[in-house]
């Protein structure tokens, strides 16, 4: 639960009455995980933080150590706990200053439910506006005294000395993280980028996709257009959204197949859509090569490839 108090006399300016409405209700979001019972999220993969702390997060997810724990595990960044309790959790806003037009410094306090001293914190959330919403910049708090930017830099620079030596270690983490970031886009609402428009591909699919854009039909869908391709959906829930990684296998040619889980967030059994992602490493990073699911049982390629055939011949007949 959130509870809103008078915020307390700032030195900063105080924000307009239709930011303090869009600060606490992102502030309320934030947290409302935390009055839920069962909830199993990691605090780093909800779509909340600004564009600089989410690569930061990417990064470190692509070399954060397989089987071991580091020093990002050690506590929930949101709630600077390991244990709550979801029935009488609550966030409380102190206080909202404006340091500038689209930066906002939150104070709050965090009562964990256990009752007593020990059952509660202090917090600073630093909030920047991106594209109209507000997203958490940084996090101050007590094991987080210089901030969660500057300890994810320094535990990322930590693993990769770890790493180093370990390739196969290093190969897998950062395929996880690739994988993380292709999907990272699927949590945000305000996403309408097609699947075909990110630059995550192979130079092969990259060909096929340039080629099929110049054929596809202008004034109706054809094959690839009915549905999203990474996702295999024409609409999912993007709160409930999730993607499991459920195994890596070694491809031929040095390529890798990541199988993984998607879960639309809609509910129900059709709600999760398997999928194997088969990944080349190019120019230093893992591009999708192929994607294989349901709705694309020869794969992308073969979909494309038959996809641009019925095209070209459509737009030959209509010539004709």
């Amino acid at each position: 639960m959130i509870a809103m108090l008078a915020p307390l006399l700032l030195a900063a300016a105080a924000p307009s009455a239709a930011d303090r409405t869009a600060i606490e209700q992102q502030v309320v979001g934030i947290y409302a995980p935390y009055a839920v019972a069962g909830n199993e999220a990691a605090a780093w993969d909800y779509p909340i933080y600004a564009a600089d702390l989410t690569a930061l997060i990417a990064r470190w997810n692509a070399v954060k150590p397989k089987g071991e724990l580091d020093g990002m595990y050690e506590a929930d960044w949101l709630c600077l706990c390991q244990d709550w309790q979801p029935d009488s959790f609550q966030a409380t806003i102190v206080s909202i200053a404006m340091t500038d037009a689209d930066t906002a410094e939150v104070e709050l306090t965090l009562d964990l439910g256990f009752g007593g001293p020990e059952g509660g914190a202090h917090q600073h959330l630093r909030l920047k506006r991106e594209q109209g919403a507000w997203k958490i910049d940084d996090i101050v708090a007590e094991g987080l005294d210089k901030g969660l930017k500057q300890a994810l830099r320094e535990t990322i620079a930590e693993d990769e000395t770890a790493a180093s030596g370990q390739s196969s270690t290093t190969d897998a983490g950062l395929l996880e993280g690739t994988v993380g970031a292709i999907f990272q886009p699927y949590y945000d609402e305000a996403n309408a980028t097609a699947a075909w428009d990110y630059p995550i591909y192979s130079q092969e699919v990259s060909a096929l996709i340039a080629r099929w854009q110049k054929v596809v039909p202008e004034d109706e869908p054809d094959a690839l257009n009915d549905g999203d391709w990474l996702c295999q959906c024409q609409d999912r829930d993007p709160k409930g959204f999730t993607v499991r990684f459920d195994s890596f296998e070694d491809g031929a040619d040095g390529t890798v197949e990541a199988n993984v889980t998607l879960n639309l967030g809609t509910g129900g059994p059709d709600a999760e859509r398997p999928m194997q992602l088969r990944f080349k490493p190019e120019g230093g990073a893992w591009k999708l090569d192929d994607l294989f699911a349901a709705d694309m049982p020869n794969g992308l390629k073969q979909a494309l490839r038959e996809t641009i055939a019925a095209d070209e011949a459509l737009k030959s007949g209509k010539r004709g």
